[in-house]
């Protein structure tokens, strides 16, 4: 069993990610049920379609990532709009996405993990975690191999190295634009019983980070190769080490580094790059072609072509 969770981060790109895979495949991804979002922020929308699929919700009729629930419940209303949190898996239900579309309420994002996400794995008797999340150079939670290298420099503005390594790094290699880092949960189960000695926190006196890279092994290229304490990704690790009441066995973190504004195209690298280890072998785009854009993005992302003449307009 599979369960991909995309953090709320820089440019939602996780967000735009979970949204390219369920409706690219969305003759194999349904609708299971909402979860509870009392700990994120209250949020209610129409439900997402794609151009080509039915969007007529009238009669009982639902799009078609909804339209054949695979919930359990019994005579269930239709499901008439979207949520904060919610849950969908493909037929065989080998493989479940959630779809979290508002921030967790500042102060709560422990009580969301405990009492909401690890329930649901240990409900679920999931595997493999795969969680999807995203940086830019402003965020000062993240600790990055570029920063690390130039730490002992007097100028104490890290943002500067970062910005300044990673437009030599776009410019050169795009594949070192995502990081990816491994857990195998039964290795490090007992990290928590001596938590300082374990986990060898160290420290970086010019971002004032606590640090690790005891939890995820990363590829020796990627820009990250540490999580801070300060991010979202150590606190769900730490509590769900805490919590293995179920056969959890790997947790993979999938980050990629992008420019806030329109990320629909980082969102589409990222599913072609990394969604056959996001999920399996079975799902994979090597084509534009492939992309079903849910009718959401029309108006907000540049989903045309760029002009190559007077004639066509200044505008995207």
């Amino acid at each position: 069993m599979t369960l991909v969770l995309p953090l709320v981060s820089t440019g939602n790109v996780p967000q735009l990610t979970v949204d390219l895979i369920l409706h690219s495949f969305d003759d194999d991804f349904h609708f299971v049920e909402d979860l509870d979002s009392k700990y994120l922020h209250p949020f209610v929308g129409p439900l997402d379609h794609t151009f080509d699929s039915n969007n007529d919700t009238s009669n009982n009729n639902s799009p078609s990532l909804y339209s054949s629930s695979l919930t359990d419940i019994k005579n269930q209303r239709p499901k008439l709009y979207s949520s904060a949190l919610e849950l969908f898996s493909n037929k065989d239900r080998s493989v479940y996405i959630l779809q979290q579309r508002t921030p967790i309420i500042q102060g709560y994002i422990n009580n969301f993990i405990i009492e909401v996400l690890s329930p649901l794995i240990n409900r679920l008797k999931i595997r493999k975690l795969s969680i999807l999340d995203s940086y830019g150079v402003f965020d000062t939670n993240i600790v990055t191999s570029f920063r690390m290298n130039n730490s002992n420099n007097n100028d104490t503005n890290n943002n500067h190295y970062l910005t300044s390594a990673i437009s030599n790094t776009i410019s050169t290699n795009t594949a070192t634009n995502i990081s990816i880092g491994t857990c195998n949960v039964n290795s490090i189960n007992d990290i928590t019983s001596n938590f300082q000695q374990s986990l060898n926190l160290k420290f970086d006196s010019n971002s004032n980070l606590h640090y690790t890279s005891q939890f995820f092994k990363f590829n020796l290229s990627d820009p990250i190769q540490e999580i801070s304490t300060n991010q979202t990704i150590f606190k769900i690790v730490y509590h769900l080490l805490n919590n293995l009441n179920s056969s959890l066995s790997e947790i993979k973190y999938f980050t990629m580094l992008v420019h806030e504004g329109d990320n629909s195209m980082d969102a589409k690298y990222f599913v072609r790059s990394c969604l056959p280890m996001i999920i399996n072998e079975k799902y994979s785009v090597s084509r534009d072609s492939q992309f079903k854009i849910p009718i959401s993005w029309m108006g907000v992302y540049g989903m045309t072509d760029i002009p190559s003449t007077i004639e066509e307009g200044i505008y995207i």
